[in-house]
């Protein structure tokens, strides 16, 4: 069965990018949106969209614990 990947706005691959890049450089998500100026709540709920859209797992992993 093949797997069907979603088709994404722009907007949803600039996001995507940035959790990304988030995750690579091993910081918080709230470190990374201070660094980049954005809010963190905006890439958190970016990243529960593209989880949604089945683009990014699903996890349970908490930083800073």
């Amino acid at each position: 069965m093949k797997k069907t990947i979603p088709t994404l706005t722009r907007r949803q691959r600039y996001w995507l990018e940035h959790i990304q890049a988030c995750e690579a450089s091993g910081k918080s998500m709230t470190e990374y949106a201070a660094t980049e100026g954005f809010p963190v709540q905006t890439l958190y709920s970016s990243k529960n969209i593209l989880i949604k859209k089945g683009v990014l797992p699903l996890t349970k992993k908490l930083k800073g614990n």
